[in-house]
């Protein structure tokens, strides 16, 4: 039994009516999913040995790249193909942006209007940061990644 899905189910009642009306239906689908992960909500299979006859029942997964016991291979795949990309001796930074907590349920409810905007400031915090000799004194070369919502 997936133990993300144990919390979900323990404690989704409370998290929804927290945060339940900014969730949108892509994150409300991977949560049922993680719910769902290994209990009898998907079903099961029993596996019997042709040889011996031992058999064993295991419920089915969710298959959800987002759960931790199904995606992880697939995450570690693309992880391993990401790196190949990597240009040898160059030096890799991330940097992660947060947004405040009074901008996120505009950005959530807005998010092809506003996202936009807050990587243009990210972009352009990053370069003036970089471009100050006091800093780097350099041009950095900026990738930056959002996935649009399912429409």
């Amino acid at each position: 039994m997936s133990r993300i899905g144990a919390i979900f189910r323990a404690h989704d009642e409370a998290y929804c009516r927290s945060s339940g009306s900014h969730l949108s239906a892509d994150q409300r689908r991977v949560l049922r999913a993680l719910e769902a992960c290994h209990t009898p909500a998907l079903g099961g299979v029993r596996w019997q040995c042709s040889r011996c006859g031992g058999a064993v029942f295991t419920y089915r997964s969710c298959g959800n790249r987002h759960c931790p016991a199904c995606g992880y291979a697939d995450a570690m795949l693309w992880l391993a193909r990401q790196k190949r990309l990597l240009l040898p001796g160059v030096t890799y930074h991330l940097t992660t942006f947060t947004v405040p907590n009074a901008l996120r349920n505009p950005i959530r409810n807005h998010p092809r209007e506003l996202f936009p905007i807050l990587f243009d400031a990210a972009a352009s915090s990053l370069l003036a940061l970089c471009r100050d000799p006091r800093h780097l004194g350099a041009l950095p070369a900026l990738t930056a990644v959002r996935r649009e919502a399912a429409a």
